[in-house]
């Protein structure tokens, strides 16, 4: 929305658990996500999405449901519609505690819990940042 973009809504169906992301050509170069795997698994829990940007910002990442990560082109500002902070172990413990949120009831919490894989590759972006961008 900051640069001219549409934030849609999804009540039902929305992205929750851990997602495989996919990479642009853009972010194969990316210094963030330079020596990054195609398809890795990341958290994702949200009902907000964009299914577009606007100029001057380039995609990164996504999934069939949203952009899950953008760029400033030709800027030290990156974006990111998953959570690289949050590995499996800390999905399983917020999701629990925030299960009458987010999910419908309690076989659908286990559902999800129990397809949640470990996300390694999401949770060294920040470290990425870091190291190849700020130092």
């Amino acid at each position: 929305m900051a640069f001219g973009g549409v934030i849609l809504n999804k009540d039902r169906d929305y992205e929750i658990g851990t997602v495989k992301i996919s990479l642009t050509d853009k972010a194969k170069s990316d210094l963030v996500y330079l020596g990054i795997e195609d398809q890795f698994p990341a958290v994702s829990v949200h009902r907000q999405y964009a299914s577009t940007i606007p100029e001057p910002l380039e995609m990164l990442a996504y999934t069939e449901q949203c952009i899950h990560s953008f760029k400033y082109k030709n800027k030290p500002l990156w974006a990111f519609q998953f959570h690289p902070e949050v590995d499996r172990d800390t999905l399983v413990k917020r999701l629990t505690i925030f299960s009458q949120h987010y999910t419908d009831n309690t076989e659908h919490l286990k559902k999800v819990l129990g397809s949640a894989v470990e996300t390694p590759e999401s949770n060294i972006l920040l470290g990425n940042f870091v190291e190849r961008v700020l130092l």
